[in-house]
Parts: C-alpha cells; sequence; structure tokens
C-alpha cells in the first residue's frame, strides 16, 4: 500500500493496482462491488452445472451501514436480473442461495460480520422463434 495524494492510495495485488480514496471508490465500496462480482460468477458458474441457458447477469446493489464506529455493513439490497433461454426460476432461486450461503466468499464473510442480504431477482426469457 501507497500513499499517492492527500487522501488516496495505491495497492499492489497480484493481479494489479487497486486506488482507493482521491475520487476513486473507498475501501467499502470495493467490498461492496467485491460482493457484487462474486455473485456474479458463482451464480453464473452454478447456473452452467445446472445446464442453465445464462446469456447476461446484471447486479444493482445498495447497501446501509451502521451508525456507530466502525460502520460496518448492515444491509446489502440486491436485485439480480438474469438474461437467457429457458431459465428456470427454481434453479436461478437455488443457484442464488447456494452462493450467497457457501460458493461466494465475500458473502460468507459478509454474512459472518452479521450484514443481512436482502435479495430479488428478476428474469429475461429470450423468446424463441
Amino acid at each position: 500500500m501507497k500513499k499517492t495524494g492527500p487522501a488516496s492510495y495505491h495497492a499492489e495485488t497480484p493481479s494489479g493496482t487497486v486506488t482507493f480514496g482521491g475520487g476513486s471508490p473507498s475501501p467499502m465500496d470495493t467490498v461492496a462491488a467485491s460482493l457484487g462480482a462474486c455473485l456474479a460468477i458463482s451464480i453464473s458458474k452454478t447456473l452452467g452445472v445446472m445446464r442453465q441457458k445464462l446469456d447476461d447477469i446484471e447486479i444493482r446493489l445498495s447497501f446501509e451501514r451502521k451508525e456507530e464506529e466502525p460502520k460496518i455493513f448492515e444491509y446489502f439490497n440486491i436485485h439480480l436480473i438474469l438474461r437467457g433461454e429457458a431459465l428456470s426460476p427454481a434453479k436461478v432461486e437455488k443457484a442464488l442461495h447456494m452462493s450467497e450461503e457457501s460458493i461466494c466468499p465475500v458473502s460468507v464473510i459478509l454474512g459472518l460480520s452479521g450484514a443481512q442480504m436482502r435479495t430479488t431477482f428478476a428474469i429475461e426469457n429470450k423468446t424463441v422463434s
């Protein structure tokens, strides 16, 4: 970690540089973004194993933090839009729960910290001609 400005820092990771503060996302914002990415990856892989034809996944995520310090995450509001061909709502729901509870390590860690996940989803199936 290296300070690069009055309120900005760069962190070198094995896969690249991450910038925090100074107009870049805060560390807490990047944790939330990591949750979204982790869920997208794990749900996509799980649906693939379930032989579901997922073309695209969009995640809209917001969060609420506790008022008192250290202001940890209290709630995540997560809405997924899944696009594909003949996606099964039951299989999507199963993949989502598996990802939140055991596959996505970011979700598991945040859950252990007491953060609650409020998750909804919508499916947009392609019409086959």
